[in-house]
């Protein structure tokens, strides 16, 4: 291999395919990234065995300024081929190997010589998907990775509930997330039809946004045990999780006994007062009382002392309510609504919280109760 490049492109291309790689991979050659210069193309492949990245710079584009004297492979460290590239100030680097797995990359007067490691010890990253296709604007994609992902578990132990559901049936798309505490859930139409059921792991959910965020519509295709994102020259292959997600329609009622609704801002600086005086260890719980007029927050750290707080309705229908519950996951619902009144609809002290954005029938969030004690 022997071939220059734009210094900016490339570090680009780097950043763009180390996404897919993890510091806990056990496999030596995954920590490093896969360069394949072929004709008039140098292709980067970073994995993890889970979520892989592919992205090749064509010497056709004037802006990589790629020409390639000698085709070949080689597999870099990711760690020290980013900062040797990130520190480069010429605008051209060259890389070239020269010995084995001994690669040269020099730009300007900087000159580095890294051991590299074989391709033969890369393993072989299938990007090819015959599944089901689809198109969907990057602007939805951030949707799903900023009003629902944050309601995944952290808890391995239920693989299913570390992921987003991804439902299409025809023309709309249910995503949902819970931990089983909380929920958050919104339909969004597509412009095609597509038809699948999965659970994408929330973690390349992010990734695949982050890779994408630039770009106004990607191309995805979806087969039984992986999701592929393609746009441009780039492609994002992710592992579905395979583990069946709960039935979560039968989690939301048609009607409720009492209905509330309140400014976004007053109910969450209302919480972030009454959560000033948790204590390492306590669960954050929120005590409201609603009335017609009023919602009274209390909340109460044995260790160190309490806490009251008193909010406007705008509006509250039904009988006064007692009724606890996580201010942290109460302030988390609220980060995603992007009205400026919230509706909080209840079935009781020990049902579900369900929350609705006014302006986006849409989505749906809910969050469970806890036993009030006084």
């Amino acid at each position: 291999m022997r071939l220059t490049i734009s210094t900016k492109e490339l570090l680009k291309a780097i950043n763009l395919v180390s996404r897919s790689i993890s510091s806990t991979i056990p496999l030596p050659s995954l920590t490093g990234i896969y360069l394949s210069a072929k004709e008039n193309e140098l292709t980067l492949i970073a994995s993890d065995a889970n979520i892989s990245i592919k992205t090749s710079l064509s010497s056709d584009d004037d802006k990589n300024q790629l020409v390639i004297y000698e085709i070949g492979d080689i597999v870099i460290s990711a760690k020290y081929l980013h900062d040797i590239i990130q520190r480069f100030s010429d605008p051209i680097t060259s890389l070239e190997i020269i010995d084995g797995t001994l690669i040269e990359l020099k730009s300007g007067n900087a000159l580095f010589k890294i051991n590299g490691m074989s391709p033969k010890d890369y393993p072989a990253i299938d990007f090819e998907n015959s599944g089901s296709e689809f198109k969907l604007k990057t602007s939805v994609l951030k949707e799903i990775v900023y009003d629902i992902s944050f309601a995944c578990s952290q808890d391995e132990t239920r693989p299913a509930l570390t992921g987003v559901s991804l439902t299409a049936n025809g023309k709309e798309l249910l995503c949902a997330a819970t931990d089983s505490f909380r929920l958050a859930m919104k339909k969004i139409p597509l412009e095609e039809e597509a038809h699948f059921n999965i659970v994408l792991p929330s973690k390349y959910l992010d990734k695949i946004y982050a890779s994408v965020e630039d770009e106004k519509e990607i191309t995805i295709k979806i087969d039984s045990s992986r999701m592929c994102v393609y746009v441009g020259k780039t492609i994002i292959s992710a592992r579905l999780i395979d583990d069946k997600y709960p039935n979560i329609t039968t989690l939301l009622p048609n009607s409720f006994t009492q209905i509330l609704t309140v400014k976004c801002r007053d109910l969450a600086s209302a919480i972030e007062r009454c959560s000033i005086l948790k204590s390492e260890g306590n669960k954050n719980i929120i005590k409201m009382s609603i009335s017609n007029g009023k919602v009274d927050l209390r909340s109460v750290s044995q260790e160190i002392g309490s806490s009251f707080d008193s909010i406007p309705t705008i509006s509250y229908e039904g009988e006064d309510l007692i009724i606890s519950c996580s201010g942290k996951y109460l302030l988390d619902t609220i980060k995603v609504i992007h009205s400026d009144t919230m509706t909080l609809c209840f079935n009781g002290e020990l049902r579900p919280i369900i929350i609705k954005d006014p302006n986006d029938e849409n989505m749906i969030q809910f969050v469970s109760p806890v036993r009030s004690y006084d």
